[in-house]
């Protein structure tokens, strides 16, 4: 398979140097997920050994990035992750990020790359479903959590209805075949306690993010009741649920959480009214009117 991969790489990267693409194109070469090979008793990832796991046979994963015309060039073992690689591209083609909100997790590479610093982050983060895609929609919120500095990985595996934590001491033990949380569990409290900070910020950014969805959303609908368009605000609608829906499956769902909770049952509320009073309309026979299209929402009328 290794093998199979090299090959089709060589011809589309030949084809590109042939047609003068490759020089004007930053590749980027990475994956999704590495593979376990019996390291830890199995062959495969989550969705094939429908085990999630979080070692590093699973987690590290290639990052080549190559440069027109070479520019730059080097090898480098600063801790990096895959939503590093946008800003870093983003970077190199001098596109401004500052007005994204909320802004973007990810680092760009170049400083690194141009050799101005020589560490990145000192701490990565990983989570996984225990099935990957496989996993049914009932299990969702149980999700395998690590961390990981340079000397030290700390992963929770849901057990149960809790979890149990693994430790690794990965400068003694770098194939984390020994487990320490039981004996050495104290040594992991800075890098446990650097965990919990990044849940509570995914929380705030995943809820900032979907707040914003669902404006979107909501604009899209009454854009639709002010065009008359009764089919396409239904589906705007939809697309509302479907985001309450996906954003219920998550460990710790942000919704639960003022001031999220709030602002979400506002839209919520919002929409379902326009939607109902839209409907209502068309059953009695009705039609949607815009007598000012500026006014949007506030515009639209039902007219016998």
């Amino acid at each position: 398979v290794v093998a199979d991969v090299d090959e089709r790489l060589r011809q589309v990267l030949e084809g590109m140097r042939e047609t003068g693409m490759l020089d004007r194109t930053i590749v980027v070469i990475t994956a999704d997920h590495g593979e376990e090979l019996f390291e830890h008793g199995w062959v495969g990832h989550a969705s094939t050994s429908y085990d999630g796991k979080l070692y590093d046979e699973v987690t590290r994963i290639p990052l080549i990035i190559r440069f027109p015309h070479a520019a730059k060039t080097g090898r480098f073992d600063a801790l990096v992750q895959g939503l590093d690689i946008m800003p870093t591209l983003l970077d190199v083609l001098e596109i401004d990020t500052a007005a994204i909100s909320p802004a973007m997790q990810g680092r760009s590479l170049m400083p690194v790359i141009d050799g101005e610093v020589t560490e990145h982050r000192q701490h990565v983060f990983m989570q996984a479903t225990l099935k990957g895609w496989t996993t049914p929609r009932e299990e969702m919120r149980r999700r395998v959590t690590a961390v990981r500095s340079k000397s030290q990985k700390l992963i929770y595996i849901p057990d149960g209805e809790g979890y149990r934590i693994e430790a690794y001491d990965l400068t003694q033990d770098p194939q984390e075949a020994n487990d320490i949380y039981g004996s050495r569990a104290a040594e992991f409290d800075d890098i446990d306690t650097v965990l919990q900070a990044w849940n509570a910020e995914n929380r705030a950014t995943a809820a900032e993010l979907v707040l914003n969805a669902f404006d979107r959303q909501q604009e899209s609908l009454e854009k639709a009741l002010g065009s008359g368009d009764l089919g396409e605000a239904v589906q705007r609608w939809l697309a509302i649920d479907n985001i309450n829906q996906t954003w219920g499956m998550e460990v710790d769902p942000v919704f639960d959480h003022e001031p999220f909770a709030s602002a979400s049952r506002a839209v919520n509320q919002r929409a379902a009214s326009m939607i109902s009073q839209a409907m209502a309309c068309i059953a009695e026979g009705g039609s949607l009117a815009v007598p000012d299209a500026a006014a949007m929402s506030e515009a639209w009328q039902c007219t016998p």
